[in-house]
């Protein structure tokens, strides 16, 4: 029994390497370590990828009618190389959450992923204002990332404004052990590159019971 016990024990443990090394976690047996700049970076190439792939958007940008087709059009006609700024956008998450019927005592995982999802909830939330034609093609073009980031231990989403293009949004979430998953999305909102901090603050003034405070931080 504790031959088979052993058994199961290596091959689970030979199966997380694999998928650790699958998601570049991991590379000759050692955890990479990154930088949570790095995985915005990576989260928002994938983005940005799948807005140039007419296959990807055959597949999974929901029936293309006129009004969707007009707004992917022109996300797909965006580039996005360096940002122009980028911001920290504080969000009250436990408002947030309870916007959308938080209650009752939570365990302390399941009350970790309800905060995540706060933070991607409210990207889609400013997204609303645009229509329901907007908040499809938004919500199929996302982008993610996952790396183990030890440095990064709270939440934060960040706002990342470009020249000629919408911003995006990208939430920088940590998970265990040092794990910290990001997720990307365009907010179909102004090209605040002009405008600078004050623009933006502007802008989420219809926020302002979930937005704390703006942060420039490049």
């Amino acid at each position: 029994m504790n031959k088979i016990i052993r058994t199961a024990a290596a091959v689970c443990a030979a199966f997380a390497v694999f998928v650790l090394c699958g998601c570049g976690l991991v590379k000759g047996g050692a955890p990479v370590k990154r930088t949570a700049d790095e995985l915005c970076d990576g989260a928002i190439s994938l983005l940005g990828e799948k807005t140039a792939s007419e296959t990807y958007i055959n597949l999974y940008v929901p029936s293309i009618g006129d009004g969707i087709k007009a707004v992917v059009d022109e996300l797909r006609a965006e580039k996005r190389s360096s940002p122009a700024a980028v911001y920290v956008i504080d969000i009250d998450t436990d408002a947030l959450a309870s916007e959308y019927g938080k209650t009752g005592e939570l365990s302390e995982k399941l009350g970790k992923e309800i905060e995540r999802m706060s933070y991607i909830s409210f990207s889609s939330a400013v997204n609303s204002r645009g229509g329901s034609y907007v908040v499809a093609a938004t919500s199929a073009f996302q982008g993610s990332a996952l790396g183990w980031c030890p440095s990064q231990t709270e939440a934060e989403m960040r706002l990342y404004v470009y020249e000629d293009a919408h911003p995006c949004a990208v939430t920088v979430f940590p998970l265990d052990d040092g794990i910290v998953s990001v997720n990307a999305q365009i907010l179909y909102a102004p090209v605040f590159a002009s405008s600078g901090k004050e623009g933006v603050e502007e802008y989420f003034k219809e926020f302002n019971s979930f937005v704390r405070s703006v942060t420039k931080i490049k």
